[in-house]
């Protein structure tokens, strides 16, 4: 491939390039306007630069006519020039760009102080000066063609500046020249972080947090995560210290109970102390906690009122006597609090029971309850009992009640009264009506007869009578 350029002298130079990704040295051409001279005169100048360039094609089993047909594929493509040799001017060889280097060179340049209109200049090891338009990838500035920066691509040649990869993409290197070089970064993956920014990502370690896609920070004094890949530092909380515990091992948490200890922090559960042994206080932190029960925790002030301390699992229990009870055998029994004194006897707890008191009179005044709870009552109607003054006259019926006697009178008797002594009137207890006069009747008067008044009937003399009834008028009109 041939580029020319038109220099004074008239004189041209062969210069050999091995393949490569050499896209500046395919627009050396240039165009004469692009140079000109800073001092002296300007004049056109003309160069022929000569390139060799080896294609290799894969794989090497195919037939001779498929060779043919890619090279005559290739040499159409330089021959058009333009676009559709843009694309074969990017290709890479397996060592890069080589060094250009000058085959003859008889005429050394007198022009001095060359500048480009588009401010990119490549020097190379002759004197010459050669104005070259930046590749993709990268930018010129200050007369030098730079690399795009990290994150950044250039698909154009030629330009000032590289164009920004979207939101959450990098790129793996500088001198990216395709949008497709950006790659999602390890920042989309909540929790995760990579020194290029690119996967391969790791999650954040425990007890950190990611602050960004390359970076992640250790959670605050004191705090720790559940575990790893958090993206917050509110996934730092506070732990469960020693001796203390709860369900998933952070705030908030429980102290261990008698008996038990935790030397781990955020821990879900406390350990148990061994057998017969405990914890003087709430929230052990070790082993050394716990306590022989016997020795440290039954003592002679234990149990009160001469109970007996025993050990019993991670605690201790009194045996108490005879008449006490609670926790150290401080409460004495009340056994009259079950009431246990019949007809309201009054009760009186000792150590070891209770006695009741029987003479207590019933309603009637009199003391006639007997037994240890004066369950037994002295029937007051009963011969020789001691109380004659309850014998009921007259052929009456003794009833007895909880409280004295009840005499029952014969219902065919004209006594009545609390012991059928008192003879009855029944023309007072039930009189007649209407002025009627009461007759009692026959020798007990348990009934009795009312003689009416005229003009008056009935068993009582309260109906009177309606002469009108047999119509005795006559004549009516």
């Amino acid at each position: 491939m041939y580029l020319k350029w038109r220099r004074p002298w008239g004189e041209s130079r062969d210069v050999e390039k091995a393949a490569g990704r050499c896209k500046s040295v395919g627009k050396a051409a240039g165009r004469g306007r692009d140079v000109e001279k800073a001092v002296g005169r300007g004049r056109d100048v003309e160069k022929t630069v000569q390139l060799n360039m080896t294609f290799i094609f894969t794989p090497r089993n195919i037939s001779d006519t498929d060779y043919q047909s890619m090279h005559t594929f290739v040499l159409t493509i330089f021959n058009t020039g333009g676009a559709p040799a843009n694309p074969v001017k990017q290709l890479t060889g397996p060592a890069g760009c080589a060094t250009v280097t000058a085959k003859l060179s008889t005429v050394r340049d007198n022009f001095m102080d060359y500048r480009c209109l588009s401010n990119s200049k490549v020097r190379y090891q002759t004197d010459d000066n050669i104005c070259l338009e930046c590749p993709s990838g990268q930018y010129r500035s200050g007369g030098m063609c730079h690399l795009c920066p990290l994150g950044t691509y250039q698909d154009m040649q030629d330009q000032t500046s590289c164009t920004q990869c979207p939101a959450g993409t990098w790129t793996y290197s500088m001198g990216s020249n395709k949008r497709q070089d950006c790659r999602a970064t390890c920042g989309n993956a909540a929790g995760f972080m990579s020194d290029t920014r690119l996967p391969p990502c790791m999650e954040c370690p425990v007890n950190s947090y990611s602050v960004n896609s390359t970076y992640c920070e250790q959670c605050p004094g004191g705090t720790v995560t559940h575990g790893t890949g958090k993206d917050n530092v509110t996934d730092c909380e506070l732990a469960c210290p020693l001796g203390y515990y709860s369900f998933d091992g952070f705030f908030p948490c429980q102290a261990c109970p008698r008996g038990f200890y935790q030397d781990t922090k955020q821990s879900l559960s406390c350990q148990e102390c061994p057998a017969n042994t405990t914890t003087l206080m709430t929230a052990a932190t070790h082993l050394d906690n716990c306590t022989d029960i016997a020795t440290t925790v039954c003592t002679n002030t234990t149990c009160a009122n001469m109970g007996t301390c025993y050990p019993q699992g991670h605690t201790y229990y009194c045996m108490c006597p005879a008449g006490y009870t609670g926790r150290h055998c401080e409460v004495m029994i009340n056994h009259c609090d079950s009431m246990p004194c019949h007809y309201g006897a009054q009760c009186t707890p000792v150590v070891d029971g209770f006695t009741c008191n029987c003479s207590t009179p019933n309603k009637a005044g009199e003391t006639t309850y007997t037994g240890l709870r004066c369950e037994n009552e002295t029937s007051q109607c009963s011969n020789g009992t001691g109380f004659p003054i309850h014998d009921c006259k007259n052929d009456a019926m003794c009833q007895d009640l909880e409280a004295g006697f009840n005499c029952l009178c014969l219902s065919t008797g004209s006594f009545t009264g609390d012991k059928c002594e008192t003879t009855r009137n029944i023309c007072l207890e039930e009189q007649c009506q209407n002025g009627a006069a009461c007759m009692p009747i026959g020798a007990t008067a348990i009934r009795r007869e009312c003689l009416c008044r005229p003009g008056y009937t009935g068993y009582e003399c309260e109906t009177m009578i309606d002469y009108c009834l047999s119509n005795p008028c006559q004549h009516l009109i």
